[in-house]
């Protein structure tokens, strides 16, 4: 992969894919539907990526105009739809110019889709825009890979994460409350999944990926490590995931360590919290 186009570049998962395959010399173009509300969060986030040659960020608005060009360039194009789901910003799916988004791809074919997806969104199938979005992006093009996610952790996570309110309520004494699109029944370091998910994006074969530790109760073990209280879970009643066409299943190679990764996200969130307190 030489170029990649990233949807909503400034989101958790999707930014540490754009710094992973910057690292990996990927020549990354990042786009931002709405200006980040906490423009310190977004100037914090840009400091990271440093003066990269390879990245360049724009608005939605500013770079449609020119989505027709270098036609043959061969592009990748992510978009974490899982990040819009958990943070519950999926309204944004409705826009027709993202929609034009979609066509586009499917019209070149050197183009290529990556989504990737919240594992559980199949709960919510009755009133998924994420559902029909992508039903409708598989209609048009045969060129892409689904990668379902369970919880994902680590720097940057939101605070609609139980992992990440426990921590920030052991620095700041706020309250915790489980949303109930959280998945608790399996997770995984971000960068342990965004490195395999660019490793099955470079086999370029199309097809539905769910990516899992491969450990049993692994959830429960990260929550053991954060000392999270078992009242804050809600008994979510479900079964486990169920999907309409044939998946690959892949564990993680490698997990980082909980007490490293974790860590890591905790020194993290107490940076933030102590620049901007």
């Amino acid at each position: 992969m030489d170029k990649a186009v990233i949807l909503d570049v400034f989101d958790f998962v999707s930014f540490h894919v754009c710094k992973h395959l910057l690292n990996h010399g990927v020549e990354v173009h990042g786009i931002w539907f709405d200006e980040c509300s906490n423009q310190e969060i977004l100037e914090e986030k840009r400091m990271e990526i440093g003066r990269n040659a390879n990245f360049f960020e724009d608005t939605f608005q500013k770079w449609r105009p020119t989505i027709h060009e270098n036609v043959k360039d061969r592009q990748t194009f992510i978009f974490s739809l899982y990040d819009l789901f958990i943070i519950q910003k999926d309204s944004i799916l409705k826009r027709e110019a993202i929609h034009s988004i979609i066509q586009y791809i499917a019209e070149s074919k050197n183009n290529r889709l990556v989504f990737l997806l919240p594992i559980q969104m199949n709960r919510f199938k009755e009133d998924s825009k994420i559902v029909s979005f992508v039903e409708e992006a598989k209609e048009l093009t045969g060129n892409i890979q689904l990668f379902y996610l369970p919880a994902i952790y680590g720097p940057w996570q939101p605070s609609a994460f139980l992992f990440q309110q426990t921590i920030i309520a052991k620095i700041l004494g706020s309250d915790i409350q489980q949303s109930e699109r959280e998945w608790i029944y399996d997770a995984l370091f971000v960068k342990d999944a965004v490195s395999t998910i660019h490793e099955i994006m470079e086999s370029g074969k199309p097809g539905n990926y769910v990516l899992e530790s491969g450990v049993e109760n692994y959830w429960n073990r990260c929550a053991d490590f954060l000392k999270l209280e078992q009242q804050f879970i809600k008994n979510q009643n479900c079964a486990p995931e169920e999907f309409t066409e044939p998946c690959v299943r892949i564990s993680i190679k490698k997990l980082t360590p909980i007490a490293a990764s974790l860590t890591e996200q905790i020194k993290h969130a107490e940076r933030q919290c102590k620049q901007h307190l």
